[in-house]
């Protein structure tokens, strides 16, 4: 669906990470909350969640908006970043029941990021595959939904061992890097491409660019940078 200005810009005004009461483990999301009320996901149409993203306490709140209700906790395979993974929301979402990898917290010693990376991705298809073989659902027409940071797990959908997966799976990308990935790659699956969208581009990129800013005059004040001491050289790296 394509959503409205109505919806977007009240919910995102409303949205305040930093505000007091706020559980930051699984924090409030105005218009993830909206969406959801306005685009409920049908019962029987969701078989599971695999999301291979960072992972925060905003994370929880997607999954937990997307599968609660709907989907066993057991079903939900979550793939995070070790630059980036919260340990406290990562111990949260396992209490919830939800199968977090173990590779989302520890970068191995030798090799490469995204050799491990890539590990562990085909060690969660393969053991989405025998949940599915176990309770003998491959005619079911409910679908996983996995959503992707990189574009490294749709790729991996598709290789050979997985085939019998690629009925049962609806895709999400989220970064412009991941659908340059995917362009070689012979689609076999829906995959959306949010990377690109008005909604991430005009608004969502702006508001993280406002957080990072904020962080980082509290860490420079606190080192005693202020009062227009110092130089600072910012090196970005797309629209953020």
């Amino acid at each position: 669906p394509v959503f409205p200005e109505s919806l977007i810009a009240p919910a995102l005004l409303r949205f305040d990470p930093h505000s007091a009461g706020s559980d930051r483990l699984r924090p409030a999301m105005p218009l993830l909350s909206a969406t959801r009320t306005r685009y409920p996901v049908p019962r029987g149409a969701l078989a599971g969640f695999v999301g291979v993203q960072h992972l925060f306490g905003s994370t929880h709140t997607l999954v937990h908006a997307l599968t609660g209700g709907l989907v066993d906790p057991s079903r939900v395979f979550l793939l995070g970043k070790p630059y980036s993974t919260s340990l406290a929301a990562t111990v949260r979402m396992r209490a919830a029941g939800y199968r977090v990898h173990r590779g989302s917290a520890q970068l191995e010693e030798e090799g490469d990021f995204h050799s491990q990376s890539d590990r562990c991705i085909l060690e969660m298809l393969a053991a989405i595959r025998r949940v599915l073989l176990r309770l003998e659902e491959s005619a079911s027409r409910a679908r996983y939904l996995l959503i992707d940071d990189g574009g490294r797990a749709i790729a991996a959908l598709h290789r050979p061992e997985f085939a019998g997966l690629l009925p049962r799976f609806t895709c999400v990308e989220q970064t412009r890097k991941g659908v340059r990935e995917l362009e070689g790659t012979d689609l076999r699956v829906p995959v959306i491409n949010v990377a690109e969208s008005r909604a991430k581009l005009d608004y969502e990129s702006p508001i993280i660019a406002r957080s990072v800013l904020e962080h980082l005059d509290r860490i420079l004040c606190q080192g005693g940078l202020h009062g227009g001491k110092g130089s600072v050289v910012v090196i970005g790296f797309g629209s953020i």
